[in-house]
């Protein structure tokens, strides 16, 4: 997903500036859905990110387990790491808890100094729903999409499985797009983990924000379908239906909205006179 590896207590960790403070509060803060922002609490301190999960927060819904959570703390993580490459610094991530923080989910540090890409500021664009391309082809949409988030998957133990039109689990796609998108070209994608550990549950929710930004950058829209999955039988079986290892933790829902159509009678665009 990132680069990952152990900091050294002695090394010399970047001090965030207010302002960049500012920068990585506020992509936090887009982490879909944001009704949930409740479930996580970004802390910034000498040098380092951390993000807490907070275990009395409920998440709408039948999430006893606080998988939910879980998975929506990811998609923090993901923005945050956004952030930092923008910042013009490599994130370095661990993920997992400590003893004097158990509710700790990750930490992120700066690694090597380094000069934001062309990608970094799209997908920092995209963390706030702005485009970069607008020249999206819904046939090639969802090929495209899982192309460009593979390397971030190297492993992580996630994987991701496009349900495209054509497609021998069409079906199942268009059951769990939402129903919002089902008018609009686009696509849905399953999100699985291996094993359901805690680590996994936030890699997942990573994964499944990574895409969301990949969609954003074409000028698509998306979210997270999470709630139908909350039995672990629901789970293992969509699994076997996918042909994917593991549990299904979620659906991405994409789509593709329709360019504006301007009437002939609108006011500010007013009819041609003779």
């Amino acid at each position: 997903m990132t680069l990952t590896q152990t900091v050294q207590p002695s090394a010399r960790s970047h001090e965030w500036s207010h302002d960049e403070q500012g920068v990585l509060v506020g992509a936090a803060r887009e982490a879909p859905p944001r009704r949930l922002s409740g479930g996580w609490v970004v802390q910034i301190h000498d040098g380092a990110i951390d993000v807490f999960e907070r275990t009395g927060f409920r998440v709408p819904g039948d999430d006893r387990p606080g998988r939910a959570r879980l998975l929506h703390c990811g998609a923090v993580l993901a923005n945050l790491e956004v952030a930092v490459r923008v910042l013009g610094w490599v994130p370095v991530t661990v993920i997992g808890s400590a003893p004097e923080a158990p509710d700790r989910i990750a930490r992120i540090t700066a690694g090597t100094r380094t000069t934001p890409s062309t990608r970094d500021r799209a997908e920092y664009r995209a963390v706030f729903g702005h485009r970069s391309r607008s020249d999206v082809d819904a046939r090639r949409l969802s090929r495209a999409l899982v192309e460009q988030l593979r390397p971030r998957l190297s492993g992580t133990g996630v994987r991701v499985r496009a349900v495209r039109e054509g497609d021998a689990h069409a079906r199942l796609g268009e059951r769990y797009r939402l129903a919002d998108h089902r008018e609009h070209p686009g696509g849905c994608f399953a999100i699985a983990v291996r094993l359901e550990s805690r680590s996994d549950l936030i890699r997942a929710g990573q994964a499944a924000q990574y895409l969301l930004l990949a969609a954003a950058e074409l000028g698509a829209v998306g979210d997270f379908v999470i709630t139908p999955f909350r039995y672990p039988k629901t789970r293992v079986s969509l699994a076997g239906e996918l042909a994917l290892p593991g549990f299904v933790e979620l659906f991405v829902s994409i789509a593709i909205p329709e360019p504006r159509r301007v009437p002939l009678t609108d006011p500010e665009y007013p009819a041609a006179r003779p």
